[in-house]
């Protein structure tokens, strides 16, 4: 599934407390890249922004985009295990969004449809269902 923003529909998700917030720009974006766990915030190649949440000097969560599209830039998540269900990704998520937007490009999300958590994400942070892809193949 992919969902694009609707920046009209939700609330402004407030940050979590008890962590650091950091932004990185495409330039930093490679530091990122020795935190394991990070698949689905990163893509490796194209990433060119990304905003962390860290606590005591470890990486709890850490949502990215990509211009794999051009003008519309993929959002991915991630939160390390010990750290979810506290509002991280939501936060990121949404965060992320309006920076993508103010910058003049079109955020997007995916996800597969049967992860229900990272679709009540794309949910709860305004995004809307526009695309549906499946892959299949001959058995």
């Amino acid at each position: 599934l992919r969902y694009v923003y609707d920046r009209q529909l939700p609330e402004k998700i407030k940050p979590p407390p008890g962590f650091c917030y950091i932004h990185f720009e495409q330039d930093q974006i490679q530091d990122l890249y020795r935190y394991p766990g990070y698949n689905m915030a990163l893509n490796y190649k194209q990433d060119v922004l990304a905003i962390s949440a860290w606590k005591d000097d470890k990486l709890a969560a850490l949502a990215g985009a990509d211009d794999y599209w051009l003008d519309c830039w993929q959002i991915g998540v991630d939160t390390l295990a010990e750290y979810r269900n506290r509002g991280l990704a939501s936060y990121l998520v949404q965060e992320i969004a309006a920076v993508i937007e103010k910058r003049g490009y079109v955020p997007f999300y995916t996800t597969w449809a049967a992860n229900l958590a990272s679709t009540r994400i794309a949910l709860r942070c305004g995004f809307i269902p526009f695309m549906v892809e499946y892959f299949a193949e001959e058995c």
